[in-house]
């Protein structure tokens, strides 16, 4: 395995391996529930979860407690409800996706062109004024260039926007410097502020433009907006201009 990316740029080892420790370390309290799940209720109150690993032949496995869940009222019609729902809703967008994808690849239809540059051909790209959000883009322009090379040689990265920057902290300051000398003019003038009112927003199940139309993250996004909208006419310019030399 290279140490470097296709783009030639030098892989950073640590992150990847913070990276698979925090997914692993994330991962132990939903094992320690299943764990426990098949544990009677007296061993619980006797040891952890994690000796039933250590010792799983002398330790006491059991399905009392999905019987008894199971055996409540209306809990057996809640868990088939919950399957039924999320099947569907895992496997229906995976399935159209793909479909989408081998449209857009294989077959030539009439405004093909006009729905790749909406979905596809234009992506905007957010990033966290911090160390791990920088290393974690060589990853996607990795892939970026992969699909540059052979599915779709026309894929345009339409922006790169900041995100949570805080104007307080030498480290976003410092991060903003670092992105900029990477994308250059493809970064976004407009930088997503760290907000409390952004962060309140979707409790409240609205966007910040209903929710605090006034605030400055919403100031920002309706200027980051007028961005993209400026981008993408100038785009569709260029596109129409490469199309008719």
């Amino acid at each position: 395995m290279s140490g470097h990316t296709e783009g030639g740029r030098s892989r950073n080892w640590f992150s990847r391996i913070a990276m698979v420790f925090l997914c692993v370390l994330w991962s132990i309290p939903t094992l320690g529930l299943l764990v426990s799940s098949f544990r009677p209720r007296i061993e619980l109150e006797r040891s952890g979860w994690w000796s039933a690993l250590l010792s799983p032949f002398d330790s006491t496995w059991t399905l009392s407690n999905y019987s008894t869940v199971m055996g409540q009222s209306n809990m057996s019609d809640a868990f088939v409800n919950s399957i039924v729902v999320a099947i569907p809703a895992t496997i229906l967008p995976i399935m159209f996706a793909a479909f989408a994808a081998y449209a857009f690849t294989f077959m030539n239809f009439r405004g093909k062109d006009i729905v790749f540059i909406l979905i596809v051909a234009l992506m905007v790209v957010p990033i966290q004024a911090a160390y791990f959000a920088i290393e974690g883009t060589d990853d996607l322009l990795e892939t970026y260039e992969r699909i540059r090379a052979r599915p779709n040689p026309n894929l345009k990265m339409l922006g790169v926007v900041i995100t949570l920057f805080d104007k307080r902290t030498n480290i976003s300051k410092d991060t903003h410097g670092q992105i900029r000398s990477v994308f250059g003019e493809v970064l976004f003038r407009t930088k997503i502020s760290k907000n409390v009112r952004l962060e309140e927003s979707p409790a409240y199940k609205e966007t910040i433009l209903t929710f605090a139309p006034k605030s400055p993250g919403a100031v920002e996004y309706k200027k980051l907006a007028a961005e993209v909208v400026q981008r993408v006419e100038e785009s569709r310019v260029a596109r129409h201009a490469e199309d008719a030399a």
